[in-house]
């Protein structure tokens, strides 16, 4: 007996109606028809009692109700435990970033490459990323400066950063240690693409400073604008970490006042049930990550 047939029995049992029951199985009046037949062929009794008004459950379909009921929860119950045993086995992980991760995940394939991470850059900031990670759309995320009044997210530092100006050799403030964006207010600017998170930032810094960027050139990525920079198309504000990550080159990197940090966290459901490559990557994180990243190198997993 297929398992639909308990459905559409226990749809038509509550209510008595084959056209409405019909609509809300979404399937057509004369299928449905056609599957009880079939089930009380199999059974060897008339569940229902058919008027041409209304439909009701014979004796018979009183006494299968209570146990076609009990089918259901039980399919629903192991549904539910194989898919919760298919996630805690799963070696997959999606991860969300607004931030530079490229050595993290470099280092921590190295540890361990079983595990393999499906990297997703939104690039329109905390609030939409955020909002992935709620919907589940992503396992873990790398969210900056969250906010989170609903006390929804697991958070747990990962990385403070800052902005810092991003000049060409050429410009005569590239031996300066630290500048004011005010003194940039007549250069041409590169940033990301529009309403990008990346672009919102600079915007908004150069605002804070007392002046309108203007903006000359843009980019997908910080290693694009970086490179502009360095042929002199013009100056940007970037992520010093990130940037020197990059190790781009041919460019300054000057210090801002006031200075501007970027708070990093890693993110996850509060309520989520972690699967072991998403918990194997999260005590990376917290356990390895901080003595890997400062250039001693540990051991690959076994």
């Amino acid at each position: 007996m297929e398992t639909y047939s308990f459905q559409e029995f226990l749809a038509l049992a509550e209510i008595k109606n084959f056209s409405e029951a019909a609509d809300q199985l979404a399937v057509s009046e004369s299928t449905l028809s056609r599957h009880l037949k079939l089930m009380e062929k199999e059974l060897g009794v008339c569940l229902f009692d058919r008027t041409s008004r209304s439909v009701e459950l014979s004796p018979y379909g009183q006494i299968f109700l209570p146990y076609a009921m009990q089918f259901i929860k039980l399919q629903q119950s192991y549904t539910q435990q194989l898919k919760e045993v298919s996630e805690q086995n799963k070696t997959t992980i999606i991860v969300g970033t607004d931030y530079y991760i490229n050595d993290l995940l470099s280092k921590f394939h190295s540890y361990n490459s079983g595990i393999a991470i499906n990297s997703i850059d939104y690039g329109h900031g905390p609030h939409e990323l955020s909002n992935m990670l709620r919907l589940g759309m992503c396992d873990l995320a790398f969210l900056i400066n969250l906010e989170d009044p609903e006390n929804e997210f697991v958070v747990i530092p990962f990385e403070v950063d800052r902005y810092i100006a991003v000049l060409p050799l050429s410009h005569p403030l590239r031996w300066r240690k630290v500048l004011s964006l005010s003194e940039l207010s007549k250069d041409d600017f590169i940033s990301f693409k529009r309403k990008n998170f990346g672009d919102i930032g600079i915007k908004n810094l150069c605002r804070q400073a007392g002046f309108e960027p203007r903006i000359a050139l843009t980019a997908d990525v910080g290693s694009a604008i970086a490179d502009m920079v360095k042929e002199g198309m013009g100056v940007s504000i970037l992520q010093k970490k990130t940037l020197t990550k990059m190790n781009p080159g041919g460019i300054a990197m000057v210090d801002i006042e006031p200075e501007s940090r970027i708070n990093v966290y890693l993110c996850y459901r509060r309520n989520a049930k972690l699967s072991a490559a998403t918990q194997s990557f999260i005590d990376y994180i917290t356990n390895i990550w901080p003595t890997v990243k400062d250039g001693k190198d540990l051991p690959t997993e076994k």
